[in-house]
């Protein structure tokens, strides 16, 4: 496993591989982490809050994250900017030390291990999420776009399928957490089911199945 340092950005949220993330940066400490990034083309890492409050004091995070490569800024006055930055590997955390304003971690990497023969179940995983975005379409509850359609990949597929999903973050940190590809995908066939069950009750006169074509 490859071990490097890595600034941290404790959220409210989740990030996975290959899904972008939209951020205003307003605060000192990541004012001053965003530009640094910037200027060296460097990552920084997202990871789910486990104690405490994305602003003002430090919080705990998470052990397992997702570096974010950033691909737009927009600056703002006061050196506020809008940034969008897309999720690349998951990495686990070593140690934490707050030697700048920021949070900084050691840490490793941690990609998904068995990732073949997915062919199977990552054909489930398609079905319910095409049947999921076109029940919530119907709904008019969230407007989800794929407009390249569905990865061929079944890890892709399946890091697309958690970015969808419409579960608490502590969810989806559950599906980031998962050692292996499969382990990954099981959990995500059984979150799909769940809440397709709940859907369909909601919303019974829906059976039709989304087409990305």
């Amino acid at each position: 496993m490859t071990i490097y340092n890595l600034p941290l950005f404790p959220l409210n949220s989740v990030l996975f591989p290959g899904v972008p993330i939209f951020l205003h940066i307003f605060e000192e400490r990541y004012k001053q982490m965003i530009n640094r990034c910037v200027s060296g083309r460097k990552p920084f890492g997202v990871v789910l809050i486990e104690d405490g409050v994305e602003v003002g004091e430090a919080a705990e995070p998470y052990e397992v994250g997702c570096t974010a490569e950033i691909v737009k800024v927009e600056r703002l006055d006061d050196g506020r900017m809008n940034i969008v930055a897309i999720g690349q590997d998951r990495f686990r955390i070593l140690d934490i030390s707050q030697q700048q304003l920021y949070l900084q971690g050691e840490v490793e990497s941690f990609p998904l291990t068995d990732s073949k023969g997915l062919e199977q179940i990552a054909a489930r995983v398609r079905l319910q999420v095409e049947a999921y975005i076109n029940i919530l379409s119907e709904m008019d509850a969230v407007q989800i776009r794929v407009d390249e359609g569905l990865p061929e990949d079944p890890v892709d597929l399946g890091y697309l399928a958690a970015y969808v999903l419409q579960v608490s973050a502590e969810i989806k940190q559950e599906i980031l957490e998962q050692q292996s590809a499969r382990e990954m995908l099981v959990l995500l066939e059984k979150k799909y089911t769940t809440e397709l069950s709940l859907l369909r009750a909601y919303n019974p006169d829906s059976g039709t199945i989304f087409s990305l074509n």
